[in-house]
């Protein structure tokens, strides 16, 4: 270990130490000590101590966006790298990079690393990157990469903001801002058809358009972090049932149906056998459940999913107060009534409105809360 990392491991140390302090002194408040101990550069060691070496999901085959190629990279425990590449420039740009990723880079030069969120799980690998590649820069939310010493390992260069247009190469990118799982959170829109304009290669786009392909070479692509995941969402560590609400109705009004769903984590089994505890009656989430079982059996991802599937079987896209006698309402309902926490979760909802809020909205967020606070508690017994 070199001087400067015994200095780097010593501060992170003694952060740790402030944290832990905390939760011992302050036990009523024992999450938010954690969730410190975590994000400060104790994680950071953490992570590399205990994930680097966990056992890894199956490399699927690339998919082609356009002129770009897509690379799933299973990271760690159940996380996901994403590689877009462009051939033709030998460039690639990291989401999200985990540990041990260098070699998937080659034979491309890097030239921009995008963070969906602060957690170290998602940028554990941006050192390791910067080191080889000092000119690369790294997108992150101005909310989340903050000054600070946690910035010595994540080497953010651009804070980025919702609505950030972002051209990296031949990538044509969207930022849009989804505050919950951190409250800088945010996801990254990829846009073929702006991307192959950027590329010069506007007459190209009917010819893919047109092509043979298992993928729509077309289709947006979206990254989505821990904020959504298929057939489920990230826990609320910075935000709440409200926030998730805003997020939901925000990505319904931009998002196509045919949009590619990227997510950070490979949770889809658990959050479908949830989804079927809440709605057992739909055959969407049945079928989706029966995919997600095949894959885990073949330890096999199942990314990227779609949003048109995702708005038929996630449960968070399926809150509608107007359809309330609709089976996912009754039954998830009817567990939130037994567990006792509709009340408290109401509570919490309404400190967050204005007092001229309409009451369907009420009972969506309501809703949202009290099926985020069950799946907390699940446990699947097929796992």
């Amino acid at each position: 270990m070199t001087i400067l990392q015994k200095v780097l491991f010593g501060t992170a140390v003694a952060v740790g130490a402030v944290a832990i302090t905390n939760l011992v002194f302050f036990p009523n408040k024992w999450k938010a000590a954690l969730m410190s101990i975590f994000n400060s550069p104790v994680g950071y060691y953490l992570i590399r101590l205990f994930k680097s070496q966990k056992k890894q999901l199956s490399k699927r085959d690339p998919m082609i966006s356009g002129h770009l190629e897509i690379r799933i990279v299973p990271t760690l425990e159940d996380n996901y790298t994403y590689l877009i590449i462009d051939r033709e420039q030998k460039t690639v740009i990291a989401i999200d990079p985990g540990l041990n990723i260098l070699d998937e880079l080659e034979p491309f030069t890097l030239i921009a690393i995008l963070n969906t969120h602060k957690h170290w799980d998602h940028t554990c690998g941006n050192l390791d990157l910067y080191k080889k590649y000092p000119n690369v820069k790294v997108y992150g939310s101005e909310i989340d990469f903050q000054a600070g010493i946690n910035n010595i390992y994540n080497k953010i260069t651009n804070k980025v903001k919702d609505g950030d247009e972002i051209e990296v190469g031949r990538c044509s990118i969207k930022v849009i801002s989804t505050p919950c799982h951190t409250k800088g959170s945010v996801m990254f829109l990829v846009d073929p058809v702006n991307s192959l304009r950027l590329a010069g290669m506007y007459d190209q786009i009917e010819k893919l358009g047109l092509a043979a392909s298992n993928w729509n070479p077309l289709a947006p692509l979206l990254f989505t972090g821990d904020t959504l995941f298929l057939g489920g969402c990230g826990r609320f560590f910075e935000g709440n049932a409200t926030d998730m609400y805003k997020i939901v109705h925000k990505l319904t009004k931009i998002l196509a149906t045919n949009t590619y769903i990227f997510p950070g984590h490979e949770y889809t089994f658990d959050n479908l056998a949830f989804a079927k505890l809440l709605d057992p009656s739909s055959v969407a989430i049945e079928l989706a459940y029966n995919h997600a079982r095949d894959c885990k059996r073949l330890n096999f991802p199942t990314v990227p999913g779609d949003w048109g599937q995702e708005l038929q079987t996630n449960p968070y896209l399926l809150v509608d107060y107007k359809g309330k006698d609709l089976a996912l309402w009754k039954y998830a309902m009817k567990r939130a009534e037994k567990a006792g926490i509709v009340e408290g979760i109401r509570k919490l909802v309404v400190e967050t409105l204005p007092k001229d809020a309409p009451e369907y909205a009420i009972q969506e967020m309501v809703m949202i809360g009290c099926i985020r606070t069950l799946k907390d508690s699940f446990v699947n017994p097929n796992k």
